[in-house]
């Protein structure tokens, strides 16, 4: 056995059975992989169905949390309890093809001399985001979706960091283990895949993109959703790694929406920043989700300019804002 899979849950139940189902069903034999799940103290119907499934599937390994810690310390508790030497990261809503594994591995043997943490082809399941215009642009984020331009100016054979995604990524295990595994300091939504990501590219690790790994993600997208885990990740996770590095975002596009620094910023930068000033305004944010929120459902005006412009401006007045830490989403799909 040289794979382990490793599932963080957290009142999972509406697709934490979806899930393994479709990871037990792959096109390998059962004795080159095992799967952890760790329970991280659900409270939901999900807790009984994997002490079924353990029965079941000798191939299934869980292990129970006593109480809530975050997403970050149940996968590293996973990561701790793998034999394998290949880590696959999948969060608890995300429904895999039956090859999934199989091509991870692939990737990994057929580059054995490289050091590489190979990032899935995720899409959004069609049903959850179905007339919703905020759902086309979201799905248009993963890097499978998006229009031939922006796929352009990527070399899908040597991403930036911040494309490191913890819920569908493969990496080996030592990998993980020489970079101090996932910083268990975030308990809140988010951060954790920009760091972990940075903390491999910076260790040599070459991030890739596997096409032909795919897999769907059934997570219900609303506008209130994402807007909590915006608000979320940059009052919280943000902050945190520009507190442990101030030039963590300094080649990335957060940089555009950080505060002003008289004293590092450039020229331009500042310029910039001011511009977005007059631009990301609280009330012309608020107008825009309004008027967002009013054509949801009307495919014919859907502009994906207009969400970026709402996205950033949550985020820009949100580092800004006074309040810090405050947990409004939790992982799983228990909104």
């Amino acid at each position: 056995m040289h794979i382990s899979v490793v599932i963080p849950n957290y009142n999972g139940q509406r697709s934490i059975e979806q899930c393994l189902t479709a990871l037990l069903n792959q096109s390998i034999s059962h004795n080159e992989y095992e799967i952890i799940v760790v329970d991280d103290c659900s409270t939901d119907k999900s807790k009984e169905y994997l002490n079924t499934a353990i029965k079941l599937y000798h191939s299934l390994n869980v292990i129970f949390h006593n109480k809530n810690m975050g997403r970050c310390i149940a996968r590293n508790n996973g990561i701790r309890a793998a034999r394998g030497s290949i880590i696959i990261l999948v969060d608890n809503d995300v429904i895999v093809d039956s090859t999934f594994i199989e091509k991870h591995n692939k990737y990994h043997e057929e580059n054995y001399q490289t050091r590489l943490a190979v990032i899935s082809n995720l899409s959004f399941a069609p049903e959850c985001i179905e007339n919703s215009n905020f759902g086309r642009y979201m799905d248009s984020c993963y890097i499978g979706n998006r229009s031939s331009y922006e796929k352009v100016k990527l070399d899908y054979t040597n991403l930036p960091p911040s494309y490191f995604g913890g819920g569908i990524s493969s990496v080996h295990r030592e990998e993980l283990v020489a970079v101090g595994l996932f910083d268990e300091n975030i308990h809140g939504y988010g951060a954790e895949d920009e760091q972990m990501g940075y903390l491999l590219s910076k260790a040599g690790v070459r991030i890739v993109f596997a096409e032909d790994a795919r897999a769907l993600h059934y997570d219900f997208v609303s506008l209130n959703r994402y807007k909590l885990k915006t608000i979320e990740i940059y009052q919280g996770g943000y902050r945190h790694l520009l507190e442990q590095n101030p030039k963590f975002f300094d080649k990335t596009m957060v940089r555009y929406l950080l505060p002003v620094n008289l004293e590092c910023d450039s020229a331009k930068l500042l310029a910039i920043k001011l511009m977005l000033t007059i631009i990301l305004n609280k009330i012309t944010v608020h107008l825009l989700e309004l008027f967002l929120r009013l054509v949801d459902n009307w495919s014919c005006l859907y502009c994906k300019s207009l969400y970026k412009i709402l996205v950033a401006g949550w985020g820009f007045n949100s580092i800004r804002s006074k309040q810090t830490g405050v947990r409004l989403v939790t992982y799983g799909n228990n909104l």
